[in-house]
């Protein structure tokens, strides 16, 4: 059945950030980068994967490119955002916010999606400073990929620290902006809402992953808190 179409808004250091009629300039751009995030269902990997090979001389057209999807995710905690484990996710990866939202305004083949029924989108914003993640994440390497809600990162040392600890355990953790910031997170259209403190991070095993998790739940930051991961397959 069609799931309702919700609005979720980001503050961006940019007052025209809302404005879908604007023009993008160097000027207004806040410095960062997007990541923008599908959440659709796992039957229709491949519906998906036709549909951005039809879109990827658009989305460079505005700095983009699709980088991964998972073809099924595990929901590891009860998570509040009500996301079933029949979900699953993609990553695009775009040069700023204001030209992934004109790409998503100009492309009809996701903006009037139907074939992947009223799926999600997630935008987020992420530290330009740190890119070098990006050309990290795509070796086969670190193919396990692990998204959580982790509440009590909420200020900048604690995610300083949760980052550290995903390199301590030989993962990689996605620069995304803090919250402390008043970048957030935004659900451009779908169901589901974003965590308000989304950590993303990629691993070379399951078992690094899990001394990882262990470690952090000693710490108190995962204690019945929303997650999920899955192995990226590039797209």
């Amino acid at each position: 059945l069609p799931l309702p179409q919700l609005i979720y808004s980001m503050q961006l250091p940019n007052k025209n950030a809302g404005n879908h009629n604007s023009e993008v300039s160097k000027e207004n751009d806040p410095p960062i980068d997007c990541l923008l995030l599908l959440i659709f269902e796992e039957q229709l990997v491949k519906q998906y994967i036709n549909r951005v090979n039809c879109s990827r001389s658009v989305m460079q057209q505005y700095s983009g490119r699709p980088l991964f999807h998972c073809n099924s995710m595990n929901v590891h905690e009860d998570c509040s955002h009500g996301m079933p484990n029949h979900m699953t996710m993609a990553f695009l990866h775009f040069g700023s916010y204001h030209l992934a939202r004109q790409w998503f305004i100009s492309d009809s083949r996701f903006r009037n999606s139907d074939i992947l029924n009223e799926y999600t989108l997630w935008a987020v914003p992420l530290n330009r400073n740190e890119s070098q993640w990006l050309n990290r994440i795509q070796n086969d390497d670190y193919a396990l990929l692990h998204l959580c809600d982790a509440r009590n990162v909420d200020d900048s040392l604690k995610y300083k620290q949760y980052a550290d600890l995903v390199t301590e355990y030989t993962g990689i953790s996605c620069p995304i902006f803090s919250p402390v910031t008043g970048c957030k997170a935004e659900r451009w259209r779908g169901i589901y809402d974003p965590p308000e403190h989304l950590c993303i991070d990629f691993w070379p095993t399951k078992k690094n992953l899990s001394l990882f998790l262990d470690a952090e739940e000693n710490r108190g930051n995962f204690q019945n808190y929303w997650r999920i991961s899955g192995k990226q397959v590039k797209t």
